[in-house]
C-alpha cells in the first residue's frame, strides 16, 4: 500500500465540547486545505480506544487503510485515508 499522502499530524477536541461539531469542522478545514494544495489523499491515524474519532472519520468519507497502520513503541495507530 502506498502510504504517501497529506496527513493530519495530531489534533484533539476537549472532552467538554465533544459532540458540538468542533472536531468535524477541524477535519473539514484540513480536507479543504489538502484539496486546495492539490493533494490526492488525506491520511490520519487514531488509536483503538478513540471510537468517536473513528466514527467521525468514517462519517466524513475516510476509509480504514490497515496497510498503513503504525506502531509507535507498542501503541498502534489505526490508519484512515480520504481519497480526494
Amino acid at each position: 500500500t502506498d502510504c504517501a499522502a497529506a496527513s493530519i499530524r495530531c489534533f484533539g477536541v476537549e472532552v467538554g465540547v465533544h459532540g458540538t461539531g468542533v472536531g468535524r469542522a477541524m477535519v473539514a478545514w484540513c480536507v479543504a486545505q489538502a484539496r486546495r494544495s492539490g493533494k490526492l489523499r488525506l491520511r490520519i491515524h487514531t488509536l483503538t480506544m478513540m471510537e468517536r474519532a473513528q466514527r467521525l472519520y468514517s462519517d466524513m468519507g475516510f476509509v480504514r487503510d490497515p496497510g498503513c497502520d503504525a506502531n509507535w513503541d507498542g501503541v498502534i495507530g489505526l490508519a484512515y485515508v480520504l481519497h480526494l
